[in-house]
This record gives structure tokens, sequence and C-alpha cells, in this order.
């Protein structure tokens, strides 16, 4: 699930959010490793726009940020439970003033929520 526009409110009500058989790569994709460097997919995907990533390094787990051109503005999640996906439970590069709350995340790797490049979250 990628969310990439301003003010979107996503709200789940005791609502388990898993991997399907055959996932689709969201924005996220590439973006963030496993610890054998491969590629991974986020449960949910939330991204601003412009965003110029510096050059992955074998050691990182994910792509770091040089700067944010067009940020996603107030964004919130709450109420899921997210298990299953082989990358963070939520990624959210270049966001402001983002909301991730009241929310179950059972990462199989180091990141339940991950955030970079982001300012008031």
């Amino acid at each position: 699930m990628t969310i990439n526009k301003d003010g979107i409110s996503l709200v789940g009500k005791d609502v388990k959010l898993s991997p399907p058989d055959y996932p689709a790569k969201n924005n996220c994709h590439g973006k963030v490793k496993d610890a054998t460097g491969k590629d991974t997919n986020a449960g949910i995907c939330i991204h601003g726009n412009t965003i110029n990533l510096l050059k992955y390094e074998v050691f990182d787990l994910h792509q770091k940020v040089e700067s944010v051109g067009d940020p996603v503005k107030d964004v919130s999640v709450s109420g899921f439970e997210i298990v299953g996906f082989d990358g963070p439970d939520v990624v959210l590069y270049g966001g402001e003033n983002t909301k991730v709350y009241k929310n179950k995340l059972k990462a199989d790797l180091r990141y339940g929520f991950l955030t970079v490049g982001s300012t008031g979250t």
C-alpha cells in the first residue's frame, strides 16, 4: 500500500494487514534492504515527491535521504496490525507532520516503523 498525497488518514479498526501471495512492488521497494542486502517491501509505504537518495552503502539497511523537494504532509495511519512483510511494516520517506500510532507492528526485520528525511513525525 502506498500513500503519497497530503492529508490522508488511514484508519483501521482491528484490521490485520499481511502481504498477498504475490505482492506487487510498492514505491519503497529497493530503498530498504534486509541483512543480506536483498530489496524488501514495506507493508505501508508513505513518501513525498522529488526525494533524492544517497547511494546505498553495503552496511546500510536503508538508503539515506540527501534532500526532499516536496514532502507528503499531514498523513496519519492508525488501527492496524501489520505482519509478514519482508521489509519494515511502515516506511516514511520525506514526510512532514506524519502520525503513525495505535498500530501493532510485527516486523521480521529490524524496523517496525522507519522514517527517513522527515520532520515533525
